[in-house]
């Protein structure tokens, strides 16, 4: 979809999510910004983790869910018998019938952003959404030559260390302070391999 169509699509749809109190803003052709108390508690998944899998398991979940899916099943309606998707099939294009909800959620109070940014790590993550395990166990293998044993080397030198693993319903930490105690927590991990072990296991 160009730019132009969807910010069409978006100029029919506004006033109807703004009576559920949803305010919608252009960011691409495919990706909009909506605002409302109704994302604040909101639990929802990447389009990514859903295409080609069935939806059911990652509808959005939380106090407003229910409210979200008749705004979807509304919207499908609005749009069946609608000039824009009559337009969009006279030239072949897909039909658009609805929309789907992620990154949701509300800042906390007094949140200010971090100076430095994480270092992400997502070669994992494409194997893991199609399902490609050999590919999955190759890219750890790599992972824990590369990435993991740098993360190690900086923490024997006394620097700050935090990984995150992250799945698809949950998520695991390690961290340890800046000081000499961290360095030598380091060289233990290392001794003892139970960090790289830990690692092995999820």
């Amino acid at each position: 979809m160009v730019e132009a169509e969807s910010r069409a699509l978006l100029n029919i749809l506004a006033p109807f999510f703004k009576d559920d109190g949803i305010e919608l803003h252009y960011q691409s052709p495919e990706r909009w910004l909506a605002r409302g108390e109704v994302f604040r508690q909101l639990n929802a998944a990447s389009l990514d983790r859903v295409i080609g899998r069935s939806i059911d398991t990652w509808m959005p979940q939380g106090p407003s869910a229910n409210q979200l899916r008749r705004l979807q099943t509304e919207t499908q309606m609005l749009l069946y018998t609608h000039a824009f998707s009559e337009a969009r099939q006279g030239r072949g294009a897909q039909a658009i019938n609805s929309f789907w909800i992620s990154g949701c959620g509300a800042l906390p109070k007094g949140w200010q952003a971090p100076q430095e940014l994480p270092q992400v790590v997502d070669d994992l993550r494409q194997p893991a959404l199609t399902g490609n395990w050999g590919a999955w166990a190759a890219t750890w293998k790599r992972l824990d030559a590369g990435p993991v044993a740098e993360w190690l080397r900086a923490a024997r030198q006394g620097t700050g260390l935090e990984l995150t693993l992250c799945g698809e319903l949950a998520l695991q930490s390690w961290h340890g302070p800046r000081n000499g105690w961290l360095s030598k927590l380091a060289g233990q991990w290392q001794g003892s391999n139970t960090f790289r072990q830990a690692l092995a296991s999820l």
